[in-house]
């Protein structure tokens, strides 16, 4: 199948407990409160899609047991399979969608007279680098769309694997925009379906807005030995408080959520270019290679060169 792989220092001040604060002056567009809705968010999304298709699968398909890193999306236009997600079953039906989350157990079938026929894509979506945009959303496992979303999300999806089918000049951005459009449709049709009108959303995106500022400046400063104290003071809370408040909106402690995003960029580093371990480990704030290679091995179970390999060579897989 197709494949896609995702990719002015403020003026020093004196925070309360002397380490330097972090000033991003005046608020900017769409950070006044009361004003808040997952459409400014949606800008922020980072998607990468890894494989995607529209097919009638096999009579002998399945999905073996597994956890895969990545969401699954199937939008059902005929036939039918059983799925387990979490140890929840499912049934998948023409004019459903299947939205299955990663690092969950799974797996599946179908009735191999009565074959599934659906788009299958495979991808990630990222809020500020590390949120992830499902989760935060509350977007549901199981769904059926309304009439009105169902051939819009089937627009995108075909758009999806036409692009990355063609792979024309461009499809890169092309692809990135369908994938953000089916996210967003998904969104506005669990608020219309669970008749909760877009109040759970904004509560939602009011959570992600008030700490736009503490993901900025991780966005822009992340190399640089950040302190608690100096993003609690983002956002005029304690250092106690907001860490709660931090870690009910990412599911991650401040400093736990920094040392994940300088992971990922060292990540993607490793992948985009040939710079040594040492140079990609001073880019992205670790203390030397030694350290890269332990948070690597810790996090990843590889050494930061195997994971170069495996990405670059399946041989290594």
């Amino acid at each position: 199948m197709p494949t896609v792989l995702a990719h002015d220092s403020p003026s020093p001040a004196t925070a309360a407990d002397g380490a330097p604060a972090i000033d991003l002056g005046k608020n900017r567009a769409g950070d006044e409160p009361g004003r808040h809705s997952f459409e400014p968010l949606f800008s922020s999304i980072s998607c990468s899609v890894l494989s995607a298709t529209c097919r009638h699968f096999p009579p002998a398909w399945q999905v073996p047991p597994r956890q895969a890193s990545h969401y699954s999306l199937y939008l059902c236009l005929d036939g039918g399979a059983d799925f387990v997600v979490g140890g929840q079953a499912y049934t998948l039906e023409a004019g459903g969608m299947l939205l299955i989350p990663p690092r969950v157990p799974q797996h599946a079938a179908h009735d191999p007279h009565r074959p599934l026929y659906a788009y299958a894509i495979d991808f990630t979506a990222r809020l500020h680098g590390l949120l992830d945009v499902p989760a935060v959303c509350g977007l549901p496992v199981a769904l059926r769309p309304s009439a009105v979303r169902w051939p819009k999300l089937l627009e995108s999806a075909h758009a999806v694997v036409l692009h990355l089918t063609k792979r024309m000049p461009g499809y890169e951005l092309a692809v990135h925009t369908h994938c953000v459009r089916l996210l967003d449709l998904l969104w506005k049709d669990t608020i219309a379906q669970t008749g909760r009108s877009a109040s759970l959303g904004d509560v939602r995106a009011a959570e992600v807005a008030r700490l736009l500022a503490v993901f900025r400046v991780i966005e822009e400063r992340y190399a640089e030995h950040l302190t608690l104290a100096q993003l609690a003071g983002l956002v005029h809370l304690h250092p106690a408080y907001f860490s709660t408040v931090f870690k009910k909106v990412t599911g991650l402690p401040p400093l736990h959520y920094l040392a994940q995003y300088r992971l990922q960029r060292a990540r993607d580093l490793l992948l985009a270019t040939d710079r040594s371990v040492a140079d990609i480990a001073t880019l992205t704030g670790f203390y030397d290679a030694a350290h890269l290679i332990h948070a690597f091995r810790r996090s990843l179970g590889v050494s930061p060169g195997r994971y170069r390999r495996s990405k670059r060579n399946p041989i290594f897989q």
